[in-house]
C-alpha cells in the first residue's frame, strides 16, 4: 500500500512564501523613499552652496568688473564699453535668476511669492519650447514664509509640471498647464491644471502607486510627490470634474508650519 503524500504547493502558489515577498517588496519601496529623501536632503544643501555663490562671489566679481569697466572706459573706444557692459548685464540677470532658484535659508524658511518666481524661471523654458502655454497665478506682493524645505516642494511641482507635460504630448489642440495658488486657513494650496488626456476611471486609485504611469514616465514622481506631501502632513488628490476648459488638477494642501 503507497504512503499518501503530503502536497506543498508549488512556490508561485505558495501563500506563506508569497507573503514574504510582497513584505521584501514593501521594504524595498520604503527603502527607496528613504534613498530619495536622503538625495532630496543633500540637493538642498548642495543648491544652498550653490546659491551663496551665485550672491556673493560671482556678485563680487560683477561689481568688480563694473568698477573697472567704469575706471578705464574713457581709454576704450565706446563700442566695446558698450559691449562689455551688455554683456555684464546679461551676467547679472542670469545670477539674479539662479539666486531666485534657490532662497538663502538657514531654517528651511522660504517666501511664498519666491517658489512660484523660482518654478517659472525652472521650467518656462522647456514648457515653450513643447509649445505648451503656461501660468502661475498667486499674489505676487505675499512674502508670506513657509515653513518647508525649498528645493523638496520645488521639485515637488516640478515632478507634477512634468506629468502634465506628459500627459500634452498628443494634444491636437492648444497645449496649456495653469498653476494657481493661495495661502488660506494657515495652509498652502496649489492647483496645477492641463488639457491633457483625462485618467481612466479604472486607473484613478493606481496613479499615486510606484512604478505606476498612463504618460510613458518613470511612475515615480507622482508617488514621491505624495510621499512628500504626508511627509509634510499634507495631501494631493487628483479632481477631474467640473475644471471648465482643462482635463485634470492635482489638488495640494501643505500646513504652513
Amino acid at each position: 500500500m503507497s504512503k499518501k503524500r503530503t502536497y506543498i504547493p508549488k512556490s508561485r502558489h505558495n501563500p506563506e512564501i508569497q507573503a514574504r515577498k510582497i513584505e521584501g517588496y514593501k521594504q524595498d519601496l520604503i527603502n527607496l523613499q528613504q534613498t530619495l529623501t536622503l538625495i532630496t536632503e543633500s540637493n538642498e544643501k548642495h543648491y544652498q552652496l550653490l546659491g551663496n555663490f551665485a550672491r556673493h562671489d560671482i556678485k563680487n566679481i560683477i561689481i568688480n568688473l563694473n568698477s573697472i569697466l567704469e575706471l578705464h572706459s574713457d581709454q576704450i573706444e565706446e563700442s566695446i564699453v558698450n559691449s562689455l557692459q551688455i554683456n555684464i548685464d546679461s551676467l547679472s540677470s542670469v545670477t539674479g535668476n539662479f539666486s531666485k532658484l534657490i532662497p538663502h535659508s538657514e531654517n528651511s524658511k522660504f517666501k511664498f511669492n519666491d517658489l512660484f518666481i523660482a518654478l517659472r524661471i525652472l521650467v518656462a523654458s522647456n514648457l515653450q519650447k513643447d509649445g505648451i502655454h503656461f501660468e502661475i497665478n498667486y499674489d505676487q506682493n505675499n512674502e508670506t514664509e513657509i515653513n518647508l524645505p525649498f528645493q523638496a516642494v520645488l521639485q515637488m511641482l516640478n515632478n507634477l509640471v512634468v506629468n502634465s507635460t506628459k500627459a500634452l504630448e498628443k494634444n491636437k489642440e492648444k497645449k496649456i498647464i495653469n498653476i494657481n495658488s493661495k495661502l488660506e486657513n494657515d495652509s498652502i494650496i496649489i492647483e496645477i491644471f492641463d488639457n491633457g488626456s483625462k485618467i481612466a476611471s479604472e486607473h484613478v486609485d493606481k496613479i499615486f502607486n510606484f512604478n505606476f504611469s498612463t504618460t510613458g514616465g518613470s511612475g515615480i514622481g507622482l508617488n514621491h510627490a505624495k510621499y512628500l506631501c504626508q511627509k509634510f502632513n499634507g495631501s494631493i488628490k487628483l479632481d477631474q470634474n467640473d475644471i471648465n476648459k482643462f482635463c485634470k488638477c492635482f489638488v495640494i494642501e501643505i500646513p504652513l508650519n
